[in-house]
């Protein structure tokens, strides 16, 4: 039930550290700012309605993980945010490695999904991470298209 270092998680993410920081209740960040300019809304109160609108799609929503990528470099709070999410995702890899009893070196895995694919210092960073927890794998593929691994994998175990 969850999508822990995700685009929608690091855009969700980003929201809320954004009008927290409005509000006064975290470090200031220009992520609010930057927000409000990308979506062309005037203030604060467009953005929370903008937010809870039932035509915002999630996948608009997930589309600002960009934004809190390209603010990291000079921005701690989207930083931060980018970080946990590399830790979320390297925990649960290592959690499925653990449960499957896999070895911690010579394992094989794929990585999908747009900010994986897209952002290669989260890549890295989501793999420093695992290296963290003493899971190192053998081989990385990077799946562009999940649904296609999932049909070679099912068409695998119908010919066996």
């Amino acid at each position: 039930m969850g999508d822990e270092g995700g685009a929608y998680w690091l855009s969700i993410s980003g929201l809320r550290a954004a009008l927290r920081a409005h509000d006064g209740r975290e470090r200031a960040t220009a992520l609010l700012p930057t927000f409000l300019q990308r979506l062309h809304l005037s203030n604060t109160r467009d953005l929370v309605d903008w937010i809870y609108d039932p035509a915002t799609a999630p996948s608009r929503i997930a589309s600002l993980a960009s934004t809190v990528f390209d603010l990291a470099a000079t921005d701690e709070v989207a930083a931060q945010i980018i970080n946990v999410g590399a830790m979320s995702l390297a925990e649960s890899i290592a959690t499925v490695a653990r449960k499957l009893a896999f070895s911690r070196d010579s394992y094989s895995l794929a990585l999908a999904g747009s900010v994986v694919l897209n952002q290669p210092s989260y890549h890295d960073q989501v793999l420093s991470h695992l290296a963290q927890r003493d899971f190192r794998p053998a081989t990385i593929t990077l799946v562009e298209e999940p649904v296609l691994g999932a049909l070679t994998l099912a068409r695998t175990l119908c010919v066996e």
